[in-house]
């Protein structure tokens, strides 16, 4: 814990010595003047108020962030989130003439965009150090709190279903859903999770001679989740069909689709994070999802389904495993196997 915990704080320093102090003592300045002159501002289009939120404490709920965060390094890219929305909020809500008191929005729109320039690369670094090392932040975070659970984000038990290696995933899940600093993650672990349920799914209904719709022998690797979305809906649609009827349905198939974007997003986008509406918004949807899909799995593991060699060919082509020229070849020597017979 105490090494783990000594880790954080040298990428503290780090953060510290690559962030330039005169661009640290300026972000300070920008946040401080512009939360002390949105609280007296008169707002000339009032459109923008459908569109951003103007009090100090809405906008830093909206970050995740608190007057303390907002002096650590260490939350650099919440804090750039937070620059950009005010940078929005000083162009969009005020016209270039504009004045609050002394403070002119458009000024201090530039001098923010200047600001988010000189700190991105920065932000980036940070990005993939708190994905890299998620496990470590995890230990540290589990250690220091253990995880005080209130409510569950994941209320569904795996084992029930027969899936015994999914519990220490959910208690995770649940760790870190309603985590002030940690729900950023959510969404990658939710695609994550996805991921892995949709392949059991498949790799436990059918024969193992159908690996390579699902597993990458050149790469050995599971395909990716878009390739395994698009196989799980192929196949609900017929070979499951008899087994799960409707349980699947589109709304749920879109849903895992916008799960996968969210989850890459998440990691690889610098200016666009998830908020704490993410986990109201997603909780029962999850869950509706999460549900069909144990009930779907407990219904056709093990069935050992065994498809036509014309239709795996088809599943083939249709998931861009294969190119439509190889397909060709393919089915010429599949009509000549048939006719030899």
């Amino acid at each position: 814990m105490h090494h783990n915990m000594t880790f954080i704080e040298d990428y503290r320093k780090i953060l510290q010595r690559m962030i330039k102090d005169y661009h640290w003592n300026d972000i300070q300045i920008e946040i401080e003047s512009f939360f002390n002159e949105i609280k007296r501002a008169n707002i000339p289009r009032q459109e923008c108020l459908k569109k951003f939120i103007i009090s100090e404490s809405g906008i830093l709920e909206k970050f995740s962030l608190t007057q303390e965060k907002l002096k650590d390094p260490i939350y650099l890219d919440r804090i750039y989130d937070l620059l950009e929305y005010m940078k929005e909020i000083n162009f969009e809500c005020f016209p270039n003439t504009w004045f609050t008191y002394k403070y002119h929005h458009h000024d201090h729109g530039y001098k923010i965009k200047s600001l988010l320039d000189a700190i991105e690369d920065v932000v980036e670094e940070l990005i993939k150090f708190k994905a890299d090392k998620f496990d470590l932040l995890v230990e540290v975070y589990h250690k220091e709190e253990d995880f005080q659970v209130i409510e569950k984000f994941i209320d569904l038990n795996f084992q029930d279903y027969g899936l015994l290696d999914y519990d220490s995933y959910v208690n995770l899940i649940n760790g870190i859903a309603y985590h002030d600093d940690l729900f950023v993650l959510l969404p990658n672990l939710l695609r994550c999770l996805f991921e892995n349920l949709v392949r059991d799914i498949i790799a436990n209904s059918l024969n193992d001679k159908h690996k390579d719709l699902y597993y990458d022998k050149h790469k050995s690797r599971i395909r990716e989740f878009s390739i395994l979305i698009n196989l799980l809906n192929i196949l609900r649609k017929n070979e499951y069909k008899p087994y799960i009827g409707d349980k699947i349905f589109d709304d749920m198939i879109e849903d895992l689709e916008k799960l996968r974007y969210y989850g890459n997003l998440s990691i690889h986008d610098v200016t666009k994070k998830i908020t704490v509406s993410f986990i109201y918004e997603w909780k029962e949807k999850i869950s509706l999802i999460l549900e069909a899909l144990l009930i779907s799995y407990s219904k056709i593991n093990f069935l050992n389904i065994e498809l036509a060699p014309q239709r795996n060919l088809e599943l083939k082509l249709k998931l861009g495993i294969i190119r439509k020229k190889d397909s060709e070849k393919l089915k010429k020597k599949l009509k000549k196997r048939k006719y030899k017979k």
